[in-house]
């Protein structure tokens, strides 16, 4: 039998897991929308000089971009414990590599600094809140979260 306590344990970890991927879906869903709708802004806004070609490239990342953050405000609430665990863990590995990626972007001069530290730091934070939310929140949650 599951305690009063337990349940209350486990509302909160989802409600963490709520905030951290209903946030990440709303900043995916405004820069998405920049991208597809005035890609222009962002590319120069990111230091980079837009050709036919970046502007093509931006709004193909926005509309994946766009698609991420539905399927993350879509999924944002699971009835198991084992797809939360799945999201965050990728949701970790995606903003990991967004991380490693702006990175290397920054340092190799393609990224404005001012601008680039920002995408950095963006993808460093999530990167480490869905690490937490993965591999402290979700260590010992049951199979349901009902």
């Amino acid at each position: 039998m599951t305690s009063h306590t337990e349940i209350a344990a486990r509302h909160r970890k989802v409600l963490i897991a709520n905030i951290i991927i209903a946030s990440q879906a709303v900043i995916w869903l405004i820069t998405a929308s920049f991208l597809v709708i005035t890609p222009k802004v962002i590319v120069s806004f990111f230091g980079t000089s837009y050709t036919p070609f970046t502007i093509t490239l931006a709004r193909i990342f926005g509309a994946e971009l766009t698609g991420l953050a539905f399927v993350s405000w879509i999924t944002r609430n699971p009835s198991e414990s084992s797809t939360l665990r799945g999201l965050a863990l990728s949701y970790f590995i995606c903003n990991s590599l967004g991380f490693i990626v702006s990175l290397f972007g920054w340092s190799s001069g393609s990224l404005a600094q001012t601008s680039g530290w920002l995408l950095i730091a963006l993808y460093l934070l999530y990167a480490l809140l869905f690490a937490y939310l993965r591999f402290v929140v979700l260590v010992r949650i049951g199979e349901s979260l009902k």
